[in-house]
């Protein structure tokens, strides 16, 4: 899986170890936090590797699936989660921003799905990781949004492709989920979590953990039937 170091992808990586995955472990510069979220994993009794790697560019891709192969013999799940948030005026974000972003949210995703899929077993799963702003816009990070509402037809149109190969492909659509990054955006905003969840129906903030068991759900054959759909996991914010 793809940026799983931390934040939800830390919690779709133990959600998917309790379940007897083995997990290859992209990260990009968080080198400790990966090796700690390692360390939660084998604690579930799989193996773990944890592996770096700039997922913008297609060597780097290439090596991390031959890596993949060579530790474990095959690959049955790509869970597709690396991205960057950055928020900013419309009129403010640059070319070099907008490039950033697109580039590590969906690029990233493009290129690892187009590598994985000469690879991954028949019957395997794909899980993108969108953004409730992917579906409702973004005025804060519109270059965020856009990349976010890419992934989810690039998700339909994976699953319309793919499905001869009874590979599944779907997305989850996260909300406001207690990580450090929303942490970070709630402090340049000025408020509180209790404030945001006031326009939250379930009145909370979700846990990473609740990303992972959306996650663990649609890779499982308890989804068996399930493909190019989109699974909104956000407190009912967006109905």
């Amino acid at each position: 899986m793809t940026g799983g170091a931390k934040g939800i992808g830390q919690g779709i990586a133990l959600a998917l170890a309790k379940d007897g995955f083995d997990i290859m472990l992209h990260y990009r510069t968080s080198h400790n936090e990966a090796q700690n979220t390692i360390e939660e994993i084998n604690k579930n009794g799989v193996r773990a590797v944890a592996f770096s790697a700039d997922l913008t560019k297609r060597g780097d891709v290439e090596n991390l699936m031959d890596e993949t192969l060579n530790k474990f013999g095959r690959i049955d799940v790509l869970v597709n989660n690396a991205g960057i948030l950055e928020q900013k005026p419309f009129d403010e974000i640059t070319d070099s921003d907008w490039d950033s972003t697109i580039n590590t949210n969906l690029t990233s995703v493009f290129l690892t799905t187009q590598i994985c899929v000469k690879v991954i077993r028949s019957g395997g799963s794909i899980v993108n990781i969108s953004s409730i702003g992917g579906q409702i816009g973004g005025a804060k990070a519109p270059h965020y949004a856009a990349s976010k509402g890419a992934i989810i037809t690039f998700t339909k149109s994976m699953a319309r492709i793919y499905a001869n190969r009874n590979i599944r492909v779907n997305a989850v659509s996260p909300g406001f989920i207690s990580t450090d990054m929303l942490e970070h955006i709630l402090k340049r905003q000025n408020k509180s979590t209790e404030e945001v969840s006031k326009d939250i129906p379930l009145n909370r903030i979700g846990l990473p953990s609740e990303i992972g068991d959306a996650v663990a759900y649609l890779v499982s054959s308890r989804a068996s039937y399930v493909t190019g759909q989109i699974l909104n996991v956000n407190g009912g914010l967006f109905l």
